[in-house]
Parts: C-alpha cells; sequence; structure tokens
C-alpha cells in the first residue's frame, strides 16, 4: 500500500528527460492547442494523441511540462492556458496506448502524476507563483478518477466555474488517501520492485553510452523478450534517433535485435524505418543478424524491404572500393544469409532469381557459392512445382 512517504517521493519528481525528439513545429503544434481556450479539453486531447501517435509519450510529456513552467515567467495571469496544459500532460501517457484515467495513471507511474500531485498540493513548479485555484481543483479532479466530470468543459468554463473556495471540496489529504488505497490494488513485491530498479539502472547506463557486461546484456536481452509490445521497458527505446540506433545494432547486436523486433511487432509499418537505417549502415554480421530476427520470428510484417536489403547485400559484395579479403568475407556473409531466407520460404525468390543467378556467376571462385547455387536450385524447383 502507499505510504505518506511514497506520496512525498512523487510530490518530489524533479522533471527531467530528453525531448530533443520534440521540434519547433512539434512546439508550435502545443502552442495552437493549447490556445484554444473554448474548446472542450476532451477534444483537444484526442487533437493530441492524433497528432503524435506513435511518438514517445515521456518527451511530449516532458516538453508540455516545459512549456506549462514558461508560462508562468511570461504570462502568469494565462490561467486559461495552463489549465489546457494539465489536462493534455495527464492524457499524453496515451501515445503509449493505455487507457488512462486516474487508477491507471498510479499504476504506469507515468511522468504526469508526480506533476499532478504538485498541482494538487499547491507546490511551486517554478520559483514565481504556485498553483491557482481552477489549476488545484482540476489537478485533484484527475488524481481522485472524477476527471470525465470535466472533461466536455473549455478551460474557459471551469475557470469560470472554479471560484476560490470550490477545489477546497476536495482536500489534498482526501486525494493523498484515495491514491493510496487505490494503488493498494497495484501493489508490487520487493523483488519485482529490485527487478525494475536493475533494469532502470541497466538502460540508463547503455542510453549514456557505457559498456555493459555480459551479466547486465543478459539480464536486459532477457527482459526485452519477455517485455509486452508497449510495455514500459519497450517504450523506452521507442523514437530513438536512427544514428543511436545504428550504434546499437553495431555495439550491442542481441539487444537491438529484440527492441526492433518488439517495435515493429508493435506497428509493423515501422519496418520500413528501421530497415532503411540498416541500409544506411555499413554491411556487417550485426545487420544481417537483427534483418534475420525481424524476419525469421512470427510477425507478419511486408517483405519488400528485405528484397531491398538483400539487393543492398548483393551490391555492397561488388564494390570496388573494397579490399580482397573483405570482400571475401562479404560474400561468404550474404552467402549464408541468403540462403538461410531461401531454405526457410522467407525471401520473395522468384522476384530476385536473376540478381542472385548473376550474383553466384560473380562470385562462383567463392566456395560459399556453392550452398547458395543449391538453395536457389531448390528454390527453382519449389517455384515450379507450384506453377504446374
Amino acid at each position: 500500500m502507499a505510504t505518506s512517504e511514497d506520496l512525498r517521493k512523487a510530490s518530489e519528481f524533479i522533471f527531467t528527460g530528453d525531448n530533443g525528439d520534440v521540434s519547433p513545429e512539434d512546439t508550435a503544434t502545443f502552442n495552437i492547442l493549447i490556445s484554444q481556450h473554448r474548446e472542450p479539453l476532451n477534444v483537444l486531447a484526442l487533437k493530441l494523441l492524433t497528432t503524435f501517435k506513435r511518438r514517445c509519450s515521456w518527451s511530449i510529456a516532458v516538453a508540455l511540462i516545459e512549456i506549462y513552467k514558461n508560462l508562468f515567467k511570461s504570462n502568469p495571469l494565462d490561467v486559461h492556458s495552463r489549465i489546457v496544459l494539465i489536462y493534455l500532460i495527464f492524457r499524453v501517457a496515451e501515445l503509449d496506448g493505455t487507457d488512462v484515467n486516474g487508477r491507471n495513471l498510479m499504476r504506469e507511474g507515468h511522468l504526469s502524476l508526480p506533476f499532478l500531485f504538485r498541482i494538487a498540493n499547491g507546490e511551486e513548479i517554478c520559483h514565481e507563483r504556485t498553483s491557482t485555484a481552477a489549476e488545484k481543483f482540476l489537478a485533484k479532479m484527475i488524481l481522485s478518477a472524477q476527471v470525465d466530470a470535466l472533461a466536455a468543459n473549455s478551460a474557459d468554463r471551469i475557470i469560470q466555474s472554479v471560484d476560490a473556495r470550490t477545489h477546497e471540496s476536495i482536500s489534498y489529504d482526501e486525494v493523498a488517501r484515495f491514491f493510496a488505497l487505490e494503488s493498494a490494488r497495484f501493489t508490487r513485491s520487493s523483488e519485482e520492485r529490485q527487478k525494475e530498479e536493475l533494469l532502470d539502472t541497466i538502460t540508463t547506463k547503455l542510453f549514456n553510452g557505457k559498456v555493459l557486461n555480459m551479466s547486465e546484456n543478459r539480464t536486459l536481452v532477457d527482459a526485452i523478450s519477455k517485455a509486452t509490445s508497449d510495455s514500459i521497458l519497450t517504450q523506452k527505446f521507442r523514437e530513438l534517433p536512427a544514428k543511436t540506433i545504428s550504434k546499437l545494432i553495431e555495439e550491442n547486436v542481441k539487444i537491438a535485435a529484440e527492441v526492433v523486433y518488439k517495435l515493429v511487432e508493435r506497428d509493423p509499418e515501422t519496418v520500413h524505418y528501421y530497415m532503411s537505417i540498416m541500409m544506411e549502415m555499413e554491411l556487417s554480421v550485426h545487420c544481417i543478424e537483427t534483418v534475420l530476427k525481424l524476419y525469421t520470428g512470427t510477425l507478419i510484417i511486408d517483405r519488400d524491404p528485405l528484397r531491398a536489403f538483400v539487393s543492398h547485400c548483393l551490391q555492397a559484395c561488388d564494390d570496388v572500393n573494397i579490399t580482397a579479403s573483405k570482400q571475401s568475407r562479404q560474400v561468404r556473409m550474404v552467402c549464408l544469409f541468403v540462403s538461410c531466407l531461401l531454405k526457410k520460404d522467407i525471401l520473395p525468390a522468384e522476384q530476385q532469381m536473376p540478381e542472385l543467378s548473376n550474383f553466384v556467376l560473380n562470385h562462383s571462385s567463392h566456395r560459399d557459392t556453392t550452398n547458395l547455387y543449391q538453395a536457389l536450385a531448390e528454390a527453382r524447383s519449389r517455384l515450379g512445382s507450384s506453377s504446374k
């Protein structure tokens, strides 16, 4: 059961995080939404969720909290905009696919929770001033799972209906007691807490560019493989810049392969994005391992990116600027990779048969092309049988 100490820690949460994936255009969109004081709050939330679907909810939340804090400095009288922001920050967790309400927010432990507690308790968000009556009232309604009563109202209507006494109809202590009782439904064992803390430590170390030891690698790979595609752990890897993904593939391929698989499982359309990243990289066994993980699993995904990647591999072997020894290694690697795809009927061979046949002829001096030739012959045979 949540204790007063848990509540204190939640209220003392420091708002930090990387919102580097939030562009100036995104900020302009935020400002347009925030300025629509007469629109119902749930309508504005729907616009936000539709605009930023598949984006990292934590990054969006951090950006909105920063705008909220800046409003005190730039326009301390603009309570209407801050009302809109409070509601959007609450709803932004739905970008992770969570059906958000007061109770789910407690269970998920989203960034919104400590932010809302500070508002409800009237604590300073910045040094200039504290929350107003209307802001406290909205935060308390959200935290006590009564938000639906206000969601259809605009910021204008909420401010008109809330006076200096209204927000005291729900005391902060009542909110805290409600939170403590509801949180008891989502209690975790000390073992689960320790495991979560360990995973947080490992992922932080990984994101900071530090080398993981063998035990940490195994722990993280195992956790990602067992996690659901919309879990908090998986979501930490969403919206990583392409350069970071490339580095992850080259330096931590076991982790990268599991991460890419989970993210494509959540949204199969993203296979085009991740395959394009690998085609921009220098051909390596790590790229091939990541692709094999994607296409030899149970996912039903578009195979056009796979065909494009195979063509990329074949062309890389014909690069006149590489040394003979490097070319030999690449040919061997590509022969094993494509043979595996053909034998498992993963590669649509009929569309690439001429290209693959030419590759075998051009590199016939390499013994590994024998296995590829046999795999091609078997694929031709299967195609012939199926066409009769």
